[in-house]
This record gives structure tokens, sequence and C-alpha cells, in this order.
């Protein structure tokens, strides 16, 4: 005598959830429902400048045109290495512009102000404060780079799919 299962799509019977197989006819296109409309996507388009979400009715296909991921990859090393550059310069202007200032301006460096002079204010309070922001905008501009890069390469990959599966 067969053991009873529960269909895929039901509990398992130790509390998970599987997904039933997919039928023949599960897509919308396949079961009547907006079959008579184009689906339309965003693409990614890879230029010199980065890349770029635009909306296309007409995805094109990646038989078409393959990803070019060395390409993709040094366009984000190259957007990565200007924003390292400038936060660089910003850090390094901090660092070396103090010691000028006391250098050339004494006046303005030896000013007081909440109770400090202007040199210790910058140096033992703000210092490091504006040291952490640039550190969280350099983070948080390096993680928005790499996922505009991941979407744009799913994005290919995913009406390269679609457009094979038609």
């Amino acid at each position: 005598m067969r053991r009873w299962r529960p269909p895929p799509h039901e509990n398992d019977g130790m509390g998970c959830r599987r997904p039933r197989p997919p039928l023949a006819g599960d897509s919308p296109r396949q079961r009547g429902q907006g079959g008579d409309r184009p689906v339309r996507h965003p693409m990614p388009t890879i230029f010199e400048g980065g890349i770029h979400l635009s909306y296309n009715p007409q995805p094109k296909s990646s038989s078409d045109e393959p990803i070019d991921y060395g390409k993709l990859a040094s366009l984000l090393m190259k957007k990565q290495a200007k924003l390292s550059l400038r936060v660089a310069a910003i850090f390094l202007a901090m660092v070396f512009g103090l010691p000028l200032v006391n250098y050339y301006l004494p006046d303005v460096a030896n000013k007081p102000v909440l109770g400090f002079t202007a040199t210790w204010l910058f140096l033992g309070v703000l210092f490091y404060p504006i040291t952490w922001l640039l550190s969280a905008y350099f983070v948080r501009e390096t993680d928005r780079l790499e996922e505009e890069s991941a979407r744009a390469v799913a994005l290919q990959e995913v009406d390269g799919r679609e457009s094979k599966g038609k």
C-alpha cells in the first residue's frame, strides 16, 4: 500500500511548504493572460559614463548581444577609482590643510571657538566625525555602484532567457 503524500504545493508535514513543479502553460503568455501585450522591461545600457537603465519596450536578447563582463568590470573599477580619488582628496586636504593653516594663517588657527582654538577644535573634536562621514559615504557609494552593475547584468540575463523561450 502506498503511503499518502501531500500534493507538492501543500505542507510537507514538517511545517515546510514545497513549491509545486512548473506545469506546461504556466507562463502568463501561455495561459492567455497578457499575451496580447508585449512585456516591457527596463534595459541596461552600458556606455562610457556608466550604466543607464532605460525603459525599452522591445528588449534585446542576450543572444544578440552577449554581456561583456570585462567591459562591465573595467567600467565599475573606473567609477570606483574616481570615487576613491574624490574621497582621498578630501581626506588629504584635511590632513595637510591643518598644518598649512597653522603656518600661513596663525590668526585664524588660534582664534577661540567654543572654548578651544580653531586648530584644536578641528583636530581634537571634528576630525574623527568627518573621517567617519567620509568612510560612510565611500561605502554607501561603492555599494550603490556594485548594485547598479549587478542589476544591469541580471536584467540582461533575464531578458536573454525570456527571448530564448519565445
